[in-house]
């Protein structure tokens, strides 16, 4: 397993922040590239994947916005033997834990306060991938469905009530524009439970 001590979030926080923070509390991280890896190379439409970037939140981290998690365990089981980059753009933008919710309205991140947060999403994204390229780069990125910063396919509308529609969060534009592969979760799962 890949399950390890190195607190990752809280090294990037500290790596871009001298302010501490909730992060310093996470008890349990999935190892970084820092750590000591088991690289186990499955085949997955076609790629070779040993570096996968996840959603902390994903992964059990309390990083989101409401301060809790989207602990997703059957991908953690499938990510088993995989190098895992866990990334939260948010937070290394500097936006707190817990924060107010954040939906993309006419092509800017605010809060339903009407806040703009935008400025934060766009840096938490340029440093999570500066995160993912130190670490040596990543086949794949699986992350958080809906989100403002890693909606892959859909992302609230901007209205705070709760509506879909289509479209993708500031770091998935990113990553995209960088030719990398983004998944949801039950993408991911899929298309690996399709490997037998």
């Amino acid at each position: 397993m890949l399950f390890g001590h190195f607190h990752a979030l809280s090294f990037l926080r500290r790596r871009y922040s001298p302010v501490p923070t909730a992060l310093a509390r996470v008890p349990k991280v999935l190892g970084a590239r820092l750590s000591k890896f088991v690289r186990l190379e499955h085949r997955l439409g076609g790629t070779s994947i040993v570096r996968i970037a996840v959603s902390a939140c994903l992964l059990g981290e309390n990083c989101k916005y409401s301060g809790g998690n989207n602990l997703c365990p059957k991908l953690v089981d499938a990510l088993s033997g995989h190098e895992v980059i866990p990334v939260c753009p948010e937070v290394l933008g500097g936006l707190p834990i817990p924060r107010p919710p954040a939906e993309i309205v006419h092509g800017e991140v605010r809060t339903q306060a009407g806040e703009s947060v935008d400025a934060a999403f766009r840096l938490g994204a340029e440093r999570a991938l500066d995160h993912i390229e130190a670490a040596g780069g990543c086949d794949l990125a699986v992350l958080q469905p809906r989100s403002p910063s890693c909606g892959v396919s859909e992302v609230y509308d901007g209205t705070f009530s709760g509506r879909l529609v289509p479209g993708s969060g500031v770091f998935v534009r990113l990553l995209r524009q960088r030719g990398l592969r983004v998944m949801q979760p039950d993408e991911f799962l899929t298309e690996f439970a399709s490997l037998g």
